[in-house]
């Protein structure tokens, strides 16, 4: 059922979920999680920092690691993007502009 309550909390940032919860239940390192997800360990940590989005082909090296798939990771950047647009005060302003049409 579609709702348009909108939600007070930012969704959690993949890369947090990863840093915190996934990477110790593997036991790895950043050092190890970078080599097998052939990325650069700067890379990981700016992701697992929340400063960078997880692309789709993360979203699918990430779910291969963690055995999880890649549905997961995607919803959650996802969510993450769009409440982040959908809370930028310029996105924001100009949605108030746009008029609503009712179809017919």
């Amino acid at each position: 059922m579609a709702t348009n309550k909108k939600e007070n909390r930012c969704p959690t940032h993949p890369g947090i979920l990863l840093a915190e919860d996934i990477l110790p239940a593997l036991d790895l390192s950043v050092a190890q999680a970078a080599d097998a997800l052939q990325v650069s360990r700067t890379f990981l940590y700016r992701l697992l920092a929340g400063q960078t989005p997880m692309s789709m082909e993360m979203c699918v090296k990430v779910g291969k690691l963690a055995g999880n798939g890649p549905r997961l990771w995607a919803n959650m950047q996802t969510s993450y993007d769009l409440w982040q647009t959908e809370n930028d005060p310029d996105v924001i302003k100009a949605v108030r502009k746009i008029p609503t049409f009712e179809a017919a």
